[in-house]
């Protein structure tokens, strides 16, 4: 008779409810603050190559010309980015790629993408057994010179054309 009394008691149910719905919240709450700092991090690694990629702009008023003047222009843009994301503290893989695909003498353009490939330490995502997630940014971008009489590395020997074609990778 007692333990038909117990069985049929149902006091202290809602506190077992709760603390399950409890955990399972918790669960949720964690896993999404995990990938929220991997986004956020994802952010930071975009506006590091939006910096790379304005540095024709920032650096100096004059880098435009410095760039239209110089030998390997491919290179020097490269480095010049490079030097950005170390200065930055990017931790990963960065590849620039530099294409002038408009050489004349009233005219020069170029494009360039910047890739940033690193990898975010989960926490909380542990428990599921994934560690890293890789996080990957692509930022494209362009730029043009005109005027009259233009130079190019070409113009001095129009055989010479390995410079208007650059992919440089960094691992920091």
């Amino acid at each position: 008779m007692m333990i038909k009394k117990i069985l049929k008691d149902e006091k202290g149910d809602i506190l077992i409810l709760s603390t399950a719905v409890f955990i399972v919240l918790l669960g949720f709450i964690s896993l999404s603050i995990d990938i929220g700092l991997a986004y956020m991090y994802r952010n930071k690694i975009l506006e590091i190559a939006n910096v790379m990629r304005d540095t024709r702009f920032t650096k100096d008023a004059n880098q435009t010309e410095v760039l239209s003047n110089n030998m390997n222009p491919g290179d020097y843009m490269a480095d010049l980015m490079a030097e950005y994301a170390r200065k930055n503290n990017f931790k990963g893989k960065v590849t620039i790629n530099f294409h002038e695909h408009t050489t004349h003498s009233t005219e020069r353009r170029y494009d360039v993408t910047i890739t940033m490939e690193s990898v975010y330490k989960t926490t909380t995502l542990n428990v599921f057994n994934i560690k890293e997630l890789p996080i990957k940014v692509v930022v494209k971008g362009y730029g043009y010179k005109n005027g009259s009489d233009l130079w190019n590395p070409s113009s001095n020997n129009p055989y010479y054309t390995s410079w208007n074609k650059v992919e440089k990778t960094y691992i920091y």
